[in-house]
């Protein structure tokens, strides 16, 4: 897939300039060229590139990246706002966000890890990618959580590859609200009691409306995806597990069973083992939210005594057990 930017993403730097002053003719006359207007068709990597190092110029601003993260918004992420918008909580935001991230732009993939003690997402940008476009896109992951959850929430740690000067680092220190360090890594730790944290516009229906356009909108932006990629992806928009099988997802594909378990098989993995991976994300997620009885259903499972063993096998632990250790 070539390398590019949603147009909406664009066109929410340009409104950027607006609003300080800077027409869209005076940007066209700065670039002489001019600039993309069809709001169906995606932007390159190049004219993104040059329209940042225009507005770095014309408005004397050499952290353009970084203003322009802060004044980021759902909306300048298209779909992909909306979903996040109606998503439950941090964590189901930024499972959203990361999965669906190449509808708003593909310049990196981005890694989220979590365990007890700390969470990250470390982004490994294409080796060209300015230091405009990656303050971008860091600081706009931190602003839009905060508008997410309408707390002023930050990272503990904030990691960049690019170089920054000493008044740079103060001023980003202070809006971010933590250590920032040169590294040879993209990376943003955080405490991972904030993925509890619940979004103000969370919509269950809405999240699951969303969730379907983005992923039909993922599969014409890049139609050779994996099918375990896309077995996940139907798996995480079902609202219950309890009636979903191979059958079910096999037909989302217009395929056999049998077609769809060679094509995981090719890929290294199965439906069984995609089914119990969700299963086990949604334990983590759900476990304190709902009713033993309800955890079952969401998790496909009838009998509690299946629960039971799930959990066993997954933690080593009882379902009332990890409720207990995870309060």
């Amino acid at each position: 897939m070539t390398i590019s930017i949603s147009y909406v993403y664009f066109a929410s730097v340009v409104g950027f300039l607006n609003r300080h002053g800077i027409s869209l003719a005076q940007l066209e006359l700065h670039l002489e060229e001019s600039l993309p207007s069809d709001p169906e068709q995606r932007v390159s990597l190049m004219v993104y590139e040059n329209v940042l190092a225009a507005a770095r110029r014309l408005l004397s601003e050499p952290l353009i990246g970084f203003r322009l993260g802060q004044a980021i918004s759902p909306s300048d992420y298209g779909l992909l706002g909306y979903l996040v918008g109606a998503s439950k909580n941090l964590a189901q935001a930024i499972e959203g966000l990361l999965k669906f991230d190449a509808l708003v732009a593909n310049l990196g993939k981005a890694k989220f890890e979590s365990n007890d003690s700390e969470a990250t997402i470390s982004w490994l940008t294409e080796p060209s990618l300015s230091r405009d476009a990656l303050l971008r896109n860091m600081t706009a992951w931190v602003a839009m959580a905060r508008q997410l959850v309408g707390e002023n929430i930050a990272p503990t740690l904030l990691e960049l590859n690019c170089d920054i000067s000493k008044v740079e680092h103060n001023i980003l220190e202070s809006w971010f609200g933590c250590e920032i360090k040169r590294s040879l890594t993209n990376r943003m730790t955080f405490d991972p009691n904030l993925l509890d944290k619940p979004i103000i516009s969370r919509d269950p229906t809405l999240f699951f409306t969303f969730a379907t356009l983005s992923e039909k909108a993922m599969n014409v932006l890049c139609p050779n995806q994996s099918a375990a990629l896309t077995v996940k992806s139907l798996l995480s928009q079902s609202p219950s597990l309890l009636h979903v099988c191979q059958t079910t997802i096999a037909e989302e594909f217009g395929i056999s069973p049998r077609q769809l378990q060679r094509r995981l098989k090719s890929e290294g993995t199965s439906f069984l083992k995609l089914l119990d991976e969700e299963r086990k994300m949604r334990a983590t997620l759900l476990l304190g939210t709902v009713s033993m009885r309800e955890l079952a259903f969401a998790l496909g499972f009838q009998e509690q005594s299946s629960l039971n063993k799930a959990f066993q096998k997954w933690f080593n632990l009882s379902p009332s057990a990890m409720f207990a250790k995870k309060r």
